[in-house]
């Protein structure tokens, strides 16, 4: 594709929002973001906030009846879920289901599984919160994020330029490259720095988008080697697939920054494998129209 990674840069900031203001969801997510990002907020702000959009109540709501809190249909209200869920997972309920709903949902094409790719963000984002609590100073609200978000340069690319992702997919198949190679190949930049750009325009916090830009090549930003090496093990814990084949490689000295060492890695497995087992049936919830 003969365009400069600048104008690809507009060209996705563009896309991503519809060359409009940010859509109303969005302005709930940002100011979900901003009361629980308070300590002297409390839950009647978010029940004022939230409660105004009855689309996101209704998926709050049912994402905390399911079966992995064990309530079975019980929470009737909005802040009932709320003091369950707590701030920082209603936050990242929150943004988890709207940037869901911006990228056009799951789903799949005859190169490219959407759904599957959902799974290994989700995977991924797990992955970054049971590291999180093995890394001493690790402590983020945006890792989860983080973590769902690794993929999302992808999702825009099958969203808003369908034909050149599809060229980067039987170019990877055909010439047993690395999507990441065959990424650059066709735009001169990779998914993870279109998911930077995406993240910028839709507002998110500069560090989040530094966190996306970096999690293939993290160079000491230590949340981007927890995404890295988060990606890496839900690959080999076989949740979802993040569009390729091949395994990624952890970036070299990732272990070493985050010093842990096999043991470690095998205790992060067994937790991630039970962990998503539990919030799969959610996944469902997230991703349904």
């Amino acid at each position: 594709m003969t365009i400069s990674p600048e104008e690809l840069e507009q060209r996705v900031k563009k896309s991503v929002t519809g060359g409009r203001e940010l859509s109303t969801l969005w302005g709930v997510v940002q100011k979900v973001r901003e009361i629980t990002s308070n300590q002297r907020s409390s839950v009647k702000e978010l029940v004022r906030v939230i409660g105004a959009d009855s689309i996101l109540t209704s998926k709050v709501l049912r994402f905390v009846n399911s079966a992995a809190y064990g309530f079975s249909g019980r929470i009737s209200n909005i802040d009932q879920a709320i003091v369950i869920l707590g701030f920082q997972q209603l936050r990242d309920l929150c943004v988890s289901l709207t940037l869901i709903k911006e990228t056009g949902g799951a789903g799949s094409r005859t190169y490219f599984d959407r759904t599957l790719l959902w799974k290994h963000s989700l995977g991924t984002a797990v992955a970054c919160k049971l590291i999180q609590e093995r890394v001493p100073g690790a402590a983020s609200s945006n890792l989860f994020v983080a973590g769902l978000l690794c993929n999302i340069g992808r999702l825009v690319l099958d969203q808003h330029f369908p034909k050149e992702f599809e060229q980067i997919m039987k170019l990877a198949k055909e010439q047993g490259l690395r999507l990441l190679d065959a990424e650059r190949r066709v735009f001169n930049v990779t998914h993870a720095d279109i998911g930077c750009w995406a993240a910028q325009a839709w507002c998110l916090d500069e560090s989040l988008a530094q966190c996306i830009r970096d999690h293939h090549g993290p160079s000491g930003n230590r949340n981007a080697a927890i995404v890295n090496l988060a990606y890496v093990l839900t690959q080999v814990a076989g949740i979802g697939s993040p569009g390729e084949e091949t395994l990624t490689l952890l970036v070299p000295g990732v272990l070493d920054t985050l010093k842990l060492d096999e043991t470690e890695m095998a205790r992060l497995l067994r937790d991630l494998d039970n962990e998503y087992q539990t919030l799969e049936p959610m996944f469902k919830i997230m991703t349904e129209k």
